[in-house]
């Protein structure tokens, strides 16, 4: 997990198709092409994965949904060169991070390591620009709760929030479980490694959860999500029937509606009157379809596993698990065939567990991890790529050393939010490339490799 800073939109050049504010997180027709989960863990048990978590795009905008893939706030093209390159380098380093581990990332599913998590997220067309796009996660190691939305599946804008003492918890819209100690009133908590948001309490009940864009996500003393505000004061408030989300009201009032009772069908209806039908059959999300015709299949097996995916071109996928409910086999769609075996240290004084991956020409990948965070990946050569991290579960990546003993060591900084933020990249013999904070939590200056500088100035908005 790495926390880059946001570098805003006043200096980013306008991204294909021509008009949109932000380039599209998924295509038109979303039935093929998703774009990849980084992260979206489904308990704490899983400990730190590695990604850009709501926030290589620096939170979630209710238009462009969180844990979706590197957005433009990553990869755009700026005005300003010194922005341009900072952005730059940060894509960058997102790919040398990724673990290189076969299968894990060729989609539709994204696959947690080590937990052997399966995530499937299912997102609703694109609409305007202050216009709410739902988006629904199903993790298969969820897979024998339910919130309402079938088994497994979360809702992205039904989070929640509790909190014994000091300590509060809040379970995001995608699944992921994050603990945050010394929230008060007023007062941000300490943020777990895995997150780029705060937590803070909210005078007269409630918490709010702050993104490093200052998205604010305003919750009840109930625990449950009432509004997302802006920081130039656009709201988006949300309507319940019972506790699932019936409605999310932009602003204008540009309504985006959910209707249908607890673990039934649901329908997604947008402005302009575009609908996505969620069909829910025995407590199981069994298809989605799409304003354009286009329909997902989704089948399961033992424990309400995801078994069979297709798409809506037939494209099918299949998947196995273990006795653990680990994902142990990938088919795709054109018969290719990745194989995860889970196995354990051999003595009692041996720490490390391992993963043998085969891809389908039968080589081998080994994963080295302790059970939260991946350690080493080694390829079917023997070379090995190193993840070192800053301590033990929940922590942030320390350094990277690639199969070349090339290293990239990571620095970070508390920001006032409580919130670990990266604060320099170091490559060896270039040099640092580092950036500077301020009390908002907002990134003022990067200094690039060379000692040269760009400030940022931040408006209201």
């Amino acid at each position: 997990m790495i926390n880059p800073p946001d570098f805003g939109f006043g200096e980013r050049l306008p991204l294909p198709p021509a008009g949109q504010p932000e380039s599209l997180p998924y295509p038109a027709d979303p039935s093929h092409g998703f774009g990849r989960v980084l992260t979206a863990s489904a308990d704490t048990r899983q400990g730190t994965s590695l990604s850009t978590e709501s926030a290589s795009g620096c939170g979630c905008d209710p238009r462009y949904p969180r844990n979706r893939q590197l957005t433009p706030r990553v990869s755009a093209r700026y005005r300003n060169p010194g922005l341009n390159f900072a952005a730059a380098e940060v894509a960058a380093l997102v790919q040398r991070i990724l673990y290189p581990v076969p299968g894990i990332w060729l989609g539709p599913v994204s696959v947690h390591l080590p937990s052997g998590n399966v995530i499937l997220q299912l997102p609703t067309p694109r609409g305007g620009p202050y216009d709410a796009s739902p988006v629904f996660t199903y993790n298969s190691q969820a897979a024998k709760s339910s919130g309402g939305r079938g088994y497994g599946i979360s809702d992205l804008y039904h989070p929640t929030v509790v909190q014994s003492g000091s300590s509060a918890w809040l379970t995001s819209g995608t699944g992921r479980v994050l603990e945050y100690s010394g929230v008060g009133t007023g007062s941000f908590g300490t943020a777990p490694a895995s997150t780029r948001n705060g937590l803070q309490g909210k005078a007269g009940g409630g918490w709010i959860e702050q993104q490093p864009d200052g998205l604010q996500w305003h919750y009840l003393s109930s625990g449950l999500l009432d509004k997302i505000v802006s920081p130039s004061g656009d709201e988006w408030l949300i309507q319940r029937n019972s506790c699932l989300v019936s409605a999310i009201v932009g602003p204008g009032g540009r309504t985006t509606t959910i209707s249908g009772d607890y673990d039934s069908t649901y329908t997604v209806t947008q402005p302009g009157g575009r609908t996505t039908v969620f069909t829910v059959e025995n407590r199981l999300l069994t298809s989605v379809t799409y304003p354009t015709g286009a329909v997902l299949h989704l089948d399961y097996g033992d424990h309400n596993l995801l078994k069979r995916f297709v798409d809506g071109e037939g494209n099918e996928t299949l998947f196995a698990y273990d006795r653990a409910d680990r994902l142990t086999r990938i088919t795709t769609a054109e018969g290719n065939v990745y194989q995860y075996r889970y196995l354990f240290p051999e003595t009692v004084y041996d720490t490390d567990y391992y993963i043998e991956v085969t891809d389908p020409a039968s080589h081998v990948t080994t994963v080295v991890h302790d059970c939260n965070v991946v350690r080493a990946v080694i390829n079917p050569l023997g070379q090995r790529t190193t993840f070192a991290w800053e301590g033990t579960g929940d922590s942030r990546l320390q350094a990277v050393v690639d199969a070349n003993s090339h290293a990239t060591t990571l620095t970070y900084t508390r920001l006032g939010t409580g919130v670990l933020a990266l604060s320099g990249i170091e490559r060896p013999v270039v040099g640092t490339l580092s950036f500077g904070y301020d009390s908002s939590s907002r990134c003022i200056s990067i200094e690039d490799y060379d000692g040269n500088t760009t400030s940022l100035e931040w408006d209201s908005a």
